[in-house]
């Protein structure tokens, strides 16, 4: 399982060509790949 805040291609975790960061959500706790906007995580995630 991925670290928290790793960074990785879409093309190597199987998803778009954009860069995705591993990430746990601050109200569950559920980790997930969360793809990067501008080099950012996206508003509210």
């Amino acid at each position: 399982m991925p670290e928290i805040g790793e960074i990785k291609r879409g093309k190597e975790i199987g998803k778009t060509g954009k860069w995705h960061v591993w990430h746990a959500c601050v109200d569950c706790g559920k980790e997930r790949w969360v793809g990067l906007e501008k080099g950012e995580l996206p508003y509210g995630s």
